[in-house]
């Protein structure tokens, strides 16, 4: 008889502890959707303008500093379809990327000072150490969700249009390093 009533005491313990843990996981952890700097951003407007007359329309976060450029789109969990990041460099230049930390995966669209695109990589591999190269001298990479460039038919050729490309105010914003 004392052994049911250890048998039950246990039981009782056991069964709290799995209704508590199993409220627990039901509960929304407070992690951030996006770091602290992203967060902070205002959205600006862009627009891609295909060759073929389409004028695609998205809502970007800017990187402009190296610090914002080096961060990107680390630990964003979740990006709207109509949103981006607009990556400009202080000047044109060959760039290496990556995706550690990066948890959804990306396509990159790497524009010249005059954002027209020259290169667009697609479905980058989430969290991945692999370097992705542009093949050439570029002043904005704009990243989208994986499979935008293909659902919208980005391809080089393309134009971004973005108050920091393609304008004569880019020689007076002269971005930081």
């Amino acid at each position: 008889m004392k052994l049911l009533k250890v048998w039950d005491y246990n039981l009782t313990i056991l069964l709290a502890v799995m209704m508590a843990l199993s409220v627990m996981s039901c509960r929304s952890i407070d992690k951030p959707a996006q770091p602290d700097w992203l967060a902070s951003q205002e959205l600006s407007d862009l627009e891609v303008l295909t060759r073929d007359g389409r004028q695609l329309h998205f809502s970007v976060y800017l990187a402009s500093t190296r610090a914002q450029r080096g961060q990107g789109l680390s630990f964003v969990t979740n990006l709207p379809l109509d949103h981006g990041l607009l990556l400009v460099l202080p000047t044109p230049r060959q760039v290496t990327m990556w995706m550690k930390d990066t948890p959804i995966s990306l396509d990159m669209v790497f524009t010249d000072a005059q954002g027209v695109v020259t290169q667009v990589v697609k479905n980058t591999s989430p969290n991945s150490s692999e370097l992705i190269a542009s093949d050439g001298n570029v002043y904005a990479v704009l990243e989208v969700n994986a499979g935008t460039a293909q659902r919208l038919d980005i391809s080089p050729g393309d134009s971004v249009r973005h108050r920091l490309l393609n304008s004569k105010k880019m020689e007076s914003e002269v971005l930081p390093e």
